[in-house]
């Protein structure tokens, strides 16, 4: 789902995964995007680290998550996203949704329906600003489940981009016909 009931799915009929390069387009201001998951562990940290590397200065990016737990990242998150993005989480410590203010960023991306639900009910979480991917929690399940998570954070991240690119270039009172 994502702000007044959208969802974004790379799992429906007819979607194809296209890499968007959001560089080649002018921004005057990065994007500012929330990702949150459960603990702040896994998902959230990887996506974050995901889009900085793919958008570099284009992007402000932080995580969150809705019951934050432990002292640092998963070992597989660290050991994943240094391998394949060849950036570092080690240092990353997992904060809970509170200790944010949602209202800053452009986009509070919940990675999955049970968190978008909890963001959902605070008072604090703009709804307009929300959306949900479905990117199931590694945590515990393996190397091959924290791969698996981290190419679909990339498709997803892809088609999310590209669906508020074109957004960006219909006329407002048009957009309620974009699939969102």
């Amino acid at each position: 789902m994502a702000g007044n009931g959208r969802l974004d799915n790379p799992g429906r009929p007819g979607y194809k995964s296209q890499r968007c390069d959001i560089m080649k387009y002018t921004i005057d201001e990065p994007l500012q995007i929330l990702f949150v998951c459960f603990a702040n562990m896994c998902r959230s940290p990887m996506a974050e680290a995901i889009v900085k590397k793919r958008l570099g200065e284009a992007v402000h990016a932080e995580s969150a998550g809705i019951a934050a737990y432990g002292n640092a990242p998963s070992k597989e998150a660290v050991e994943l996203v240094r391998s394949l993005y060849e950036a570092d989480i080690s240092r990353h410590r997992p904060r809970n949704i509170s200790e944010v203010d949602p209202s800053r960023f452009d986009f509070i991306l919940a990675m999955d329906s049970s968190v978008f639900v909890r963001l959902h009910e605070m008072d604090s979480v703009p709804k307009d600003k929300l959306f949900a991917w479905e990117i199931e929690d590694p945590c515990g399940r393996g190397m091959e489940a924290y791969r698996l998570a981290a190419r679909k954070i990339e498709r997803r991240l892809d088609q999310f981009l590209l669906n508020r690119l074109a957004e960006s270039r219909v006329p407002p009172s048009s957009r309620s016909k974009i699939e969102q």
